[in-house]
């Protein structure tokens, strides 16, 4: 025990004491809320890369100052050393144990047991582990540099030298990174995902008109899965209380064709075979990375209106969101703006009275991709008639427009423009209730896929600055690096908890098609017992919405 302390004693001699000082306050902070509880095991990620991050800059400033100052005499600067470096072991459980009582409240306010999700013992372990794996992993770098320095420092200027061998030490890290972590990674997901997609999990429907033109192999898992959820005939007669038709659905997949402009003609040939141009409503879904589409954003349309709708759908990936986001981006937005142009170029030959609504949604990555089919606000007004939003990234190009655009006052999370009547942003029933928009973001304030952005590694967004949504844990701020890691471990769990929750819109999106749609013969008696049967059936729907 002795020699273990003795040896502690002598590592915080060699360390900086600006670092270890940064890195505490770095713990603290990570300890502090964000929008929805974690676990054990990410608190104690989110606290050890923190600590990681924060101890690498306080350490930098350190080493710049002494190149600039004359500091004080080194013993007096171990001293110090030692003195901080033992307040942070005191500070590891001490601040844990201080951040109990927050931590209890947020997994209680969501009706969670806390001592089943919270083991506080195991974040100090995890932060441990990810400071020991880190100082490797930057022990490592420290060897390779050196040796790189030693060699090209007999060639060229010690000044030279370092630079060179800083850049070659980056060069060799980015490169392995990417050959042996990010391209295998990238493989292995894409083989596996590709094969659940060809999988087939049920028989080929009766109807013709559900596999027609496009191949039933072709469409993919969830390609499947959304041909045959299709509410029934006496379903829609029973809630709606009139005569009704089968919905039509098209669904076109990735296997379907090799590029976005092919996958858009089939869907415009099997729309034209099965009649869809001749219905009430035709809805545009954009699906999420691995094609998922949310019934409760297509069966709210089908019910309202008797089932006289179409509804198509074009997969671009089969990846999941997180992953599809860094690989295929660009992929969501130009399979969208692709279907929408060639959808809305065969309704231009159509009779301008004959032509059915158009209207288009998306959720998550879907929304990501659905709104950037347009160039802006206006664009979508006047091109379609109604869209429903939800779980928007903040990418995207038409959220920051509402964003910029919004009225003196208005907040972020719920941005007002008096000169956009047609628009309307909200998260609660209330924010929508007698509307006269035709356009709607559906965004919750706790949804971490909604207020995750890059940005928040260094600068403090707008909803963090205003008052708080009644939503959001009181005790939440903005923090440099911290906020963001936060905000990052919430993404991976945002699905996690119940409906109605983060990233968990349950029969929201019933609410808003309601009021933004205003359908014929529905008020709110019927609205509540079709909202009843849809979250009944909720987890039917669920799927990977990421």
């Amino acid at each position: 025990m002795k020699m273990a302390l003795s040896r502690l004693h002598a590592f915080f001699e060699r360390r900086s004491g600006l670092g270890i000082l940064f890195a505490i306050v770095a713990y603290q902070e990570s300890l502090t809320p964000s929008l929805l509880p974690r676990s054990w095991l990410a608190q104690g990620v989110i606290s050890g890369l923190s600590v990681v991050v924060l101890y690498l800059l306080g350490t930098g400033l350190s080493r710049l100052a002494a190149t600039m100052l004359q500091g004080p005499p080194p013993e007096r600067v171990q001293r110090w050393r030692v003195v901080i470096g033992w307040a942070g072991v005191i500070a590891l459980p001490v601040l844990l144990l201080l951040s109990i009582p927050g931590r209890q409240a947020e997994w209680r306010a969501l009706g969670y047991d806390v001592t089943d999700h919270f083991l506080y013992l195991g974040v100090i372990l995890v932060v441990v582990a990810v400071l020991v794996v880190c100082g490797l992993a930057i022990g490592g770098l420290r060897w390779l540099y050196r040796r790189v320095f030693r060699g090209v420092s007999k060639i060229v200027p010690l000044s030279i030298a370092a630079v060179v061998s800083a850049l070659a030490v980056t060069l060799v890290t980015v490169l392995a990174v990417n050959e042996f972590a990010y391209s295998r990674f990238m493989d292995a997901i894409n083989e596996t995902r590709a094969g659940a997609d060809t999988e087939i999990d049920g028989d080929e429907p009766a109807d013709p008109r559900a596999s027609d033109v496009v191949a039933w192999a072709s469409l993919g898992r969830e390609g499947r899965r959304f041909i045959t959820r299709v509410p029934s005939v006496d379903d829609l007669e029973r809630f709606s209380g009139r005569e009704s038709m089968e919905p039509i659905r098209v669904f076109v997949g990735r296997a379907s064709d090799p590029d976005f402009d092919g996958r858009a003609a089939l869907a415009v040939q099997e729309l034209e075979r099965s009649g869809a141009f001749e219905r009430s409503v035709l809805l545009i879904v954009t699906p999420t990375g691995t094609g998922w589409v949310n019934e409760q954003i297509v069966q709210p349309v089908e019910y309202f209106h008797a089932g006289d709708t179409a509804t198509v759908a074009v997969q671009y990936s089969h990846l999941p969101s997180p992953v599809a986001f860094i690989s295929e981006q660009h992929a969501a937005v130009d399979s969208a703006r692709v279907l929408l142009d060639a959808v809305t170029a065969r309704l231009d030959r159509m009779p301008e009275d004959e032509r059915p609504l158009l209207l288009v949604a998306g959720e998550s990555l879907g929304a990501f991709g659905g709104t950037g089919a347009f160039d802006n606000i206006d664009e979508l007004v006047r091109r379609v008639d109604g869209s429903l939003w939800v779980g928007t990234p903040p990418m995207s190009n038409l959220r920051r427009e509402a964003e910029r655009r919004r009225d003196p006052g208005s907040l972020q999370i719920r941005p007002r423009i008096e000169r956009l009547p047609e628009l309307v942003v909200g998260g609660r029933e209330s924010e929508f209730e007698e509307t006269t928009a035709t356009h709607a973001f559906l965004q919750f304030a706790d949804d971490p896929i909604v207020w995750w952005d890059a940005g928040l590694l260094w600068r403090r967004p707008d909803w963090l600055s205003e008052p708080l949504d009644p939503r959001v844990m009181p005790g939440i701020s903005w923090r440099p690096v911290t906020t963001f890691l936060q905000l990052t471990a919430d993404q991976i769990v945002g699905t996690e908890f119940g409906e109605g929750w983060g990233h968990r819109y349950g029969t929201m999106p019933l609410i808003t098609w309601f009021e933004t749609l205003d359908p014929e013969g529905w008020d709110a008696a019927r609205l509540a017992v079709l909202r009843t049967h849809l979250d009944e059936i909720a987890d039917s729907f669920h799927g990977p919405v990421e």
